[in-house]
């Protein structure tokens, strides 16, 4: 993808389209968005997210998470120093350890602990765009296949939890889906760069080789475990049903809440919605890893 289509993707003027083609294109990879459907699907989302790349980082001071246990905020301080940052807004203590984590493992950093002890970094293109990858591949990992459906509604789901800001998302993904080979992160309509694995293939991926053949030593390692990691990932599917059911049942009688327990557009079929998608993404998860070993 070139300055241009970017600009026309983002609907951004084309000097914010210059600043920020290089890692965004990067990201793009990162995600495994490489074909038209998912690198449509990114733009767009992104697109809507950070109203056309115009906002890297929360307006809002992030205050309202001090104390957010479930963002892992149990330090004074934590709610403004992990404040939504990035173009999908990286947010709470957890979710910064974790993209370090996902980071390290790609060989993207030497510490997993790099943007715990600068969370400012995550509103810079080059972190802010890769923490969007992470979301799409590891904390929201049906999205890509969801992007090869063309499920849109289904990806808002996974991504807002509802369907809010569904009209200015379709706007942004047909206007994307015409730009066609050209919004590839290879460029101008070429063969598409190979797909760096995301997620969970990415812990056995080192930064520097273009295929999993490049890294057959690795990627053997990282198989000889993954029926462990199958297992730990099926006990993780199992305790993350039982929260979301108790969510479910607390939530039963107050239609009106959204998933932070405040006022909200978000109805309670939106949250059961939310619930079938995080298992569907979580099974994905699983099936991911016997299929890989196959």
């Amino acid at each position: 993808m070139d300055a241009q289509t970017l600009a026309t993707a983002m609907g951004c003027s084309r000097a914010v389209a210059d600043r920020y083609i290089g890692d965004f294109n990067v990201a793009l990879r990162q995600a495994g968005c490489t074909t038209v459907n998912r690198a449509a699907m990114y733009c767009a989302q992104i697109g809507h997210e950070s109203v056309g790349l115009r906002y890297m980082e929360e307006i809002a001071s992030g205050a309202a998470y001090e104390g957010r246990k479930d963002l892992g905020n149990i330090h004074p301080g934590d709610g403004k120093r992990f404040k939504g940052r990035g173009p999908i807004q990286l947010t709470g203590r957890h979710n910064y350890g974790r993209f370090g984590v996902w980071c390290r493992a790609t060989g993207l950093v030497s510490d997993a602990n790099t943007f715990v002890n600068n969370p400012a970094a995550v509103a810079t293109s080059k972190w802010g765009f890769l923490a969007a990858s992470w979301y799409w591949t590891v904390a929201r990992p049906a999205l890509n296949g969801q992007a090869d459906r063309r499920e849109l509604e289904a990806a808002t789901r996974s991504i807002n939890g509802g369907l809010n800001g569904l009209t200015d998302r379709r706007a942004r993904w047909n206007r994307c889906l015409q730009l066609g080979a050209a919004l590839l992160p290879s460029g101008g309509g070429s063969t598409p760069a190979p797909h760096r694995p995301g997620g969970i293939e990415s812990m056995a991926f080192n930064d520097g080789f273009d295929d999993w053949a490049g890294n057959k030593q690795t990627v053997q390692s990282w198989m000889n475990n993954v029926d462990r990691r199958v297992a730990e990932t099926a006990a993780q599917v199992k305790a993350i049903q039982s929260k979301v059911d108790w969510m479910a049942s607390t939530l039963g009688n107050t239609p009106d809440l959204n998933r932070d327990g405040r006022k909200g557009d978000v109805s309670l079929v939106d949250f059961r919605q939310f619930q079938v998608d995080t298992l569907a993404a979580i099974r994905d998860a699983v099936n991911e890893l016997k299929a890989a070993t196959k």
